[in-house]
């Protein structure tokens, strides 16, 4: 941000173009933005809070504002005289208000109810497709199955009729969901390297740690070094987890069928940067998951080229001898 700052400043002092400095600014702020969401996620994930569970709260927060914003001077108030079964039973009004509190509040737990039962079928068919089987039906019989796609409309319709704009937000919410969830898995989609944020010279750990599922402090201690690594102690590291890292650097890009280690050079410094191939993604200690196409626009602004790859094998095909890791823990240290 402040090079950015800087570069505005000649550009006010030399009376140029501000376009270019535009563009740059737009892209950082993109980037910044992008990151500081990543890291939430993150942490999320590290607290063990799941999707299904923000979806759900965004849902309830959103139909209990649509009930406040319409009702919240006569709710639970004698604002219309008992009718129907009500006025059969010849109950006073402010009876009738209590009950219409009541229905509103089954009213809702039904729509809350049958999001649910969305949700659910939801992530068993995207797990189902993840895992290349069919999925497990959520419900126990057709007839079942119509009954539960049936029920939150009809509820819908209640209230639509009843308590009008919350009908409203749960209309819009079943609409919307299905897209969610579309868009949020083609950006997440399971099976792939989860995205752990690095910690300052701990590319190469972290990029192990995000392969293997371990934690980059267990990665460390492996390795037996808190700084920068090279391919011996990242393949010590796979090894021990069950992995194993090819000895030769292949130029370019892999494959979009395998994983592999990428490392980067820097054009002006010469600093080399590890990320993770992830089967045509591309997921980066200190940016997060990327496209290839979104990679290769961010290198190029950042002076990055790439030097080659090592690709990850499933299984440990050259065992290095035990003393290699031990010459290795013993000449590096922990730094």
């Amino acid at each position: 941000m402040a090079t950015l700052l800087a570069e505005l400043w000649q550009v006010v002092e030399n009376r140029a173009d501000p376009s270019d400095w535009a563009d740059r600014a737009m892209y950082e702020v993109r980037s910044t933005l992008r990151r500081s969401l990543l890291a939430a996620e993150a942490r999320m994930e590290r607290a063990g809070i799941q999707t299904w569970t923000l979806e759900r709260t965004v849902f309830v927060a959103a139909l209990l504002g649509a009930v406040w914003a319409q009702h919240h001077d006569t709710l639970g108030t004698p604002s219309v005289p008992a009718s129907g079964l009500l006025a059969a039973l010849g109950v006073s009004e402010e009876v009738a208000a209590i009950v219409s509190v009541v229905v509103l509040a089954v009213s809702l737990l039904s729509l809350v109810d049958g999001a649910e039962l969305d949700s659910i079928a939801t992530r068993e068919r995207e797990k189902a497709e993840a895992e290349g089987r069919q999925p497990v039906t959520v419900e126990c019989s057709p007839r079942a199955a119509q009954l539960r796609g049936r029920g939150p409309w009809m509820a819908l319709v209640l209230l639509a009729f009843t308590f009008g704009w919350v009908a409203a937000v749960g209309f819009a919410w079943r609409q919307v969901y299905p897209h969610w969830r579309r868009w949020y898995r083609a950006r997440r989609p399971l099976g792939r390297v989860r995205w752990v944020p690095q910690l300052p010279r701990q590319c190469g750990q972290t990029c192990v740690a995000m392969l293997t599922g371990q934690q980059v402090a267990e990665v460390c201690e492996v390795m037996g070094r808190n700084a920068e690594c090279g391919e011996l102690g990242m393949a010590i590291a796979l090894q021990s987890a069950g992995l194993d890292l090819e000895q030769d650097l292949h130029p370019g890009l892999p494959a979009p069928t395998v994983r592999a280690l990428v490392l980067l050079r820097h054009e002006l410094t010469g600093a080399g940067h590890w990320v993770v191939w992830d089967r045509g993604h591309v997921v980066c200690p200190a940016e997060g998951p990327m496209s290839p196409r979104h990679a290769d626009e961010h290198w190029w602004r950042h002076f990055w080229q790439v030097a080659g790859h090592h690709q990850v094998l499933p299984k440990v095909a050259h065992p290095l001898p035990g003393y290699v890791g031990e010459l290795y823990r013993m000449q590096v240290g922990s730094r």
